[in-house]
């Protein structure tokens, strides 16, 4: 584990249950604490492996379903509802996030695991079948 990695889960068990101010502290003394030990350089990298762990935290508490504008979350309820069923939970996606590189469709991930029904991964497909063929 590098040390980057070892600071942010420092830095997010601390916060964990804190509100802004508290956690603007917890950020504070963890900066002194990196210029007083020399490893301030190190502080975009922590920033990095934080964002990881919010991310990588929020999927193994429930489903994220990943779209690429809200009216898809509507549009393909149905055919969500029947794919949160395969992976074995029966909670509806629990967080939304907006990808608009997708174009369209819906992707869904769990502990991991991961549903892709979107434009993107059909087009980039496409595209490799016919590099691959020439």
């Amino acid at each position: 584990m590098t040390k980057a990695r070892m600071y942010a889960e420092a830095v997010y068990s601390a916060t964990q249950g804190k509100n802004t101010k508290e956690s603007a502290g917890v950020v504070e003394r963890l900066s002194a604490l990196l210029k007083e030990r020399g490893h301030i350089r190190l502080l975009p990298a922590i920033v990095r492996e934080v964002a990881k762990l919010v991310r990588v935290r929020a999927e193994e508490r429930g489903v994220v379903l990943t779209v690429a504008k809200k009216e898809d979350a509507v549009h393909y309820k149905e055919a969500i509802q029947r794919d949160v069923k395969h992976f074995d939970v029966e909670t509806i996606p629990l967080s939304t996030s907006i990808d608009q590189t997708l174009s369209g469709g819906y992707m869904l991930s769990v502990r991991g695991l991961r549903i892709d029904r979107t434009h993107k991964r059909i087009l980039r497909e496409m595209y490799e079948k016919l590099v691959s063929s020439v």
